[in-house]
């Protein structure tokens, strides 16, 4: 806070004086908007303009989607304006990537196919499996039975905080 100041008056040859204070003021502000973040961040990874920081930039940003934390606001003049504190600031947090692998090992014609296996999911979302003749894009679901190169591609779904892939494999 200020120092107080002081007023002097002379009146018929006596002299008064007050002190009084001059308080801060509120600045006018505008909460930052366009703020993006990506599943898994926290709010450290997330850039706020001049003069802004988050309250705790520790936090997760939590599932995908539109989410709101607070931020403070401490404007350049600090001798005359308070800083404002807990101003809702909005962020929208996109799904992540994920980057899957898809392994299926061959078999013998006339042997039990072997089943594929795909890691990198951590979605965890739905997986479907397709085969092609190696070098055809024509998937089917059906495993193929006759003997020759073949790709297997796994697909899988988007869930709320990751997005969908696919990844491909020869055998």
């Amino acid at each position: 806070s200020s120092p107080p100041a002081s007023a002097t008056t002379n009146y018929n040859g006596a002299t008064a004086t007050a002190d009084f204070t001059i308080a801060k003021a509120d600045p006018t502000y505008t909460a930052p908007t366009g703020l993006y973040a990506t599943y898994g961040d926290t709010l450290a990874d997330v850039a706020l303009p001049d003069g802004w920081a988050w309250a705790d930039d520790t936090t997760s940003v939590g599932n995908a989607g539109t989410n709101t934390f607070k931020a403070n606001f401490t404007p350049a003049d600090t001798t005359n304006y308070n800083t404002v504190e807990n101003v809702d600031v909005t962020v929208k947090v996109n799904q992540a990537e994920i980057t899957p692998t898809v392994t299926l090992d061959g078999w013998t014609y006339g042997q039990e196919p072997n089943a594929p296996s795909v890691s990198g999911n951590v979605g965890n979302g739905t997986v479907t499996y397709t085969y092609a003749t190696k070098g055809s894009d024509n998937f089917s679901a059906t495993v193929p039975t006759n003997a020759g190169n073949y790709t297997v591609k796994a697909t899988i779904a988007a869930t709320t905080n990751y997005n969908g892939a696919t990844a491909t494999a020869d055998f």
